[in-house]
C-alpha cells in the first residue's frame, strides 16, 4: 500500500518534461507500469519503472538494461514495441507500447481450456515472434502465458525481455527469477546448462500442452520440485487427458518438450511449419525419420531438402495409403518413435515372418530403396544446380538515422544497392529538419538481394524539426491551470512572481511570448505571476499648524490620502489644521491609509469666550458672579428690575468668527 502511494503521487507529474502519467496499470517486485501520454509525439505509452528497491540491486539494474537492448533490436507486429529508456536519472524507466487488453494467463484463467484452434492461433504468432528474435540473435528465455499480450482481435504480442539472451552474452545459468517460472522453463535452465532457441521451444510446448488441456504438464509442492520434473519426468500424452485433441497437435506438443535438445524442433521456423500443416488438415498424422546408424543419420541429413529447417513431414492420404501396406512392426516402430521420448520408448519386439512372405517383404523393400535412391540423386542435382546457378548478394545495412536526407544521400545509397522505399516524417525536437530519425532495417543488417533484384529496400522517418504551434492566451489564468495546458501541448514552463494592484494573487499577468505568437515545441516559456497588492509601510506624517492644502500635498507625497473633513472654532487661522485622525510617526501602510482632518474656523478670544458660556447654558451679557455660600433670604427681592421678570435680553448675539 506504501509502495502504491508513493506512485500515486506521480500521477498527474510529467518525467523529463514528456511523458504525463495518468494512471497505475500494475505494480510488480521489480517494476511499476504507469500509463502516460507522449506529450511530444501525442500518444498513449506505457513506461516501466525500476522501483526504488531494485534500483540499488546491480543484477536488477543489469536486467532493465538488458530488456530495453533486446526489444529495441527488434521489430515485429507480435513484439511489444519500445520507444524510450532512461538510467541515467534517479528514475530508470523504460518507455513501451500501451497495450489495452490483458495477458494471455488472464485468459486462460477465465475460459480454462481452449479450442483447439485458439491454442494453434496463438501459438503461431508466438513462433512468429521468436523467429523474429531468434534471427536477431536474441533468446527470450522466459516464455509464458504471463508475458503474452492480447491486444483484440486474438491479435498477441510477446512481452518481457528481461532475461533474455542477447547476441554474444555470456551463458546465465538459473537465478531466483527464474524459479519463479519453473512451470515453463526448459530442463536446461533448471538444471543451468546452456540455452538456446530449443530453450523457447520448449516452454511454447509447455504452453501448447497447457492451453489444449486445460493443465500443467508438471506441478508440486515446491518450485525446485516442479524444476526436477522438467529435468526427469515425462508429461502426460495430452490425448490421454482429452481424446479429441488432434493426433498431429499431440506429436508437435510431445517433439517441442523432448528433454533432449536435440530431438526438439530445430528452430522456430520448423515448429511453424508443422503448425501451419496441422492447420490446413488437422488430421494429419507426422512420421519422424528414425536413424539406425551413424551413417543413416549422416546420409539423410545429406538428402534433407527441407529448406524451412523442420524435421517432421506430412503425409498425404496416398502416403496413408501406402504406409498402411507396410509389415505392422514397422509401422509401430515409426508411431512409438514419435510418441515417446528416446529414454521412454518401450522396444517393439518382432515375430519371425512366415518363408513364404519373404518374396513379398523383398519385393516392397527394393522397391522403395529404387525409389528413395532416385528421389535422393534428383534433389542433389536440383541442389548442385541451385548452388552453381546463386548470384544472390549479401549487403550491409548502412547507418542513415542522423543524416540529412537530400539527393547526394539518395546516390550514395545507390551505389551501394539501396534505396528508400518509403518515409514518412514527424516532428522531433531532437533531429533538426530534414534529418533521418528511424530506419528500417537498422544499420549493420546483413541483407541478401536475389539475382534479378538491383536494390534492397529501406524504410525511413525524417525529423520536420521542432512543431510550431500558436501560443495559447493564458492571462489572468491560475497558474497551476495554465502550466498543465502549455505541458500538454510539449512546452516548457518557467515561473516568476511580482506583485500587482489588480491582478489576484496566484493568477497569470503576462507570459513571455504573446498570445497567438508562433511557439516551437519544446520551447520554455516564462510565466509572470501576481502576489497580489505589495504593502508598504510609512510613519504618519505631523499635519498640526499646516493649511488644507499644505496637508493634503504632504499626504500625498508620503503614500496616503484626506479623509473627512470637519471644522471646529479655534484662535489659529480659518482652515489651519487643528487635529488629525492617526497620531503623528505611527507606523501605517503606504496607499490604503486616509486621515481624517479637523480644520479651524477663526475666533478672537472674546467669541470664543461668548460661545463657550452659551455651549454651557449661561448668559453671556452678565459677568460671571463668584460662587458664594450665602443663601439668599427666604422674601428678599431684587432692589432692581421688574419683580418677576428677567433682564435677560430676548436675544443673543455671537460675535461672528473673523474671516
Amino acid at each position: 500500500m506504501e509502495n502504491r502511494d508513493k506512485y500515486e503521487a506521480l500521477v498527474g507529474t510529467t518525467l523529463d518534461n514528456r511523458y504525463l502519467i495518468l494512471n497505475i496499470v500494475g505494480i510488480g517486485g521489480m517494476s511499476v507500469v504507469l500509463k502516460a501520454k507522449d506529450l511530444q509525439m501525442n500518444r498513449i505509452v506505457a513506461v516501466k519503472i525500476l522501483n526504488e528497491e531494485q534500483a540499488s540491486d546491480e543484477k536488477a539494474v543489469r536486467r532493465f538494461v538488458n530488456e530495453s537492448k533486446a526489444v529495441a533490436m527488434l521489430s515485429h507486429p507480435n513484439i511489444v514495441n519500445i520507444f524510450d529508456v532512461a538510467f541515467d536519472g534517479p528514475l530508470k524507466y523504460i518507455v513501451m507500447e500501451y497495450i489495452d487488453g490483458i495477458t494471455l494467463k488472464e485468459y486462460m484463467s477465465k475460459k480454462g481450456k481452449l479450442s483447439c484452434r485458439e491454442a494453434v492461433l496463438f501459438t503461431e504468432q508466438i513462433l512468429k515472434a521468436l523467429e523474429h528474435a531468434h534471427e536477431m540473435g536474441v533468446i527470450h528465455r522466459d516464455i509464458k502465458p504471463q508475458n503474452v499480450l492480447m491486444c483484440g482481435d486474438n491479435h498477441i504480442k510477446v512481452a518481457d525481455f528481461g532475461i533474455a539472451k542477447l547476441p554474444d552474452s555470456e551463458t546465465i545459468t538459473m537465478t531466483d527469477k527464474a524459479i519463479g517460472t519453473v512451470y515453463y522453463i526448459s530442463p536446461e535452465q533448471a538444471s543451468g546448462k546452456p540455452t538456446g532457441v530449443y530453450t523457447d521451444i520448449y516452454s511454447v510446448g509447455v504452453m501448447l500442452y497447457e492451453m489444449v488441456t486445460g493443465r500443467l504438464p508438471f506441478d508440486g509442492d515446491t518450485p525446485l520440485s516442479i524444476a526436477m520434473m522438467q529435468v526427469n519426468n515425462s508429461p502426460v500424452e495430452p490425448r490421454k487427458i482429452d481424446p479429441s485433441i488432434p493426433v498431429g497437435l499431440e506429436q508437435i506438443i510431445l517433439k517441442a518438450m523432448r528433454k533432449n535438445t536435440e530431438e526438439r524442433f530445430k528452430s522456430a521456423r520448423s515448429m511453424l511449419r508443422s503448425i501451419s500443416i496441422l492447420k490446413s488438415n488437422p488430421d494429419v498424422i507426422f512420421e519422424e525419420r528414425l536413424p539406425n546408424s551413424k551413417a543413416e543419420d549422416e546420409n539423410a541429413n545429406a538428402n534433407n531438402t527441407d529448406q524451412s529447417g523442420s524435421d517432421i513431414e506430412s503425409f498425404s492420404d496416398a502416403a496413408n495409403e501406402n504406409k498402411k501396406k507396410l509389415p505392422s512392426a514397422i509401422m509401430a516402430k515409426n508411431k512409438g518413435a514419435f510418441t515417446s521420448s528416446a529414454n521412454d520408448a518401450t522396444p517393439v519386439r518382432y515375430k519371425k515372418a512366415k518363408r513364404t512372405m519373404f518374396p513379398i517383404i523383398f519385393g516392397v523393400t527394393c522397391a522403395f530403396l529404387l525409389v528413395a535412391g532416385i528421389s535422393a540423386a534428383i534433389v542433389a542435382i536440383s541442389f548442385f544446380k541451385t548452388q552453381s546457378q546463386d548470384t544472390s548478394l549479401t549487403l550491409t545495412v548502412p547507418e542513415l538515422v542522423g543524416k540529412e536526407y537530400n539527393e547526394t544521400l539518395i546516390n550514395d545509397i545507390a551505389k551501394e544497392n539501396f534505396r528508400i522505399l518509403s518515409k514518412k516524417y514527424i516532428y522531433d525536437a531532437n533531429y533538426d529538419t530534414n534529418v533521418i530519425v528511424t530506419q528500417e532495417p537498422v544499420s549493420g543488417t546483413r541483407k541478401k538481394i536475389a539475382n534479378n533484384s538491383l536494390f534492397c529496400d529501406i524504410t525511413i522517418t525524417i525529423s520536420r524539426g521542432k512543431q510550431s504551434i500558436p501560443m495559447p492566451d493564458v492571462t489572468i489564468t491560475e497558474y497551476r491551470t495554465a502550466e498543465i495546458e502549455l505541458k500538454k501541448l510539449g512546452l516548457e514552463v518557467r515561473v516568476i512572481q511580482s506583485f500587482h494592484d489588480t491582478v489576484l494573487d496566484g493568477y497569470v499577468i503576462s507570459t513571455s511570448i504573446e498570445a497567438g505568437a508562433p511557439v516551437n515545441v519544446g520551447d520554455t516559456i516564462t510565466l509572470n505571476v501576481s502576489k497580489g497588492q505589495e504593502i508598504q509601510y510609512a510613519l504618519m506624517v505631523d499635519l498640526s499648524g499646516l493649511t488644507y492644502n499644505e496637508a493634503a500635498r504632504k499626504l500625498a507625497e508620503n503614500g496616503f490620502a484626506v479623509g473627512k473633513i470637519k471644522r471646529e472654532p479655534s484662535l489659529s487661522p480659518t482652515d489651519t489644521v487643528i487635529t488629525q485622525s492617526i497620531k503623528p510617526f505611527v507606523s501605517v501602510p503606504k496607499k490604503y491609509t486616509s486621515v481624517d482632518l479637523t480644520l479651524s474656523i477663526q475666533y478672537t478670544e472674546e467669541a470664543l469666550e461668548r460661545k463657550r458660556i452659551i455651549d454651557e447654558g449661561g448668559d453671556p451679557s452678565q459677568p460671571e458672579q463668584p460662587v458664594t455660600e450665602e443663601t439668599p433670604k427666604t422674601g428678599d427681592t431684587p432692589t432692581t428690575g421688574t419683580p418677576g421678570t428677567s433682564e435677560t435680553p430676548d436675544t443673543i448675539q455671537i460675535p461672528a468668527p473673523i474671516d
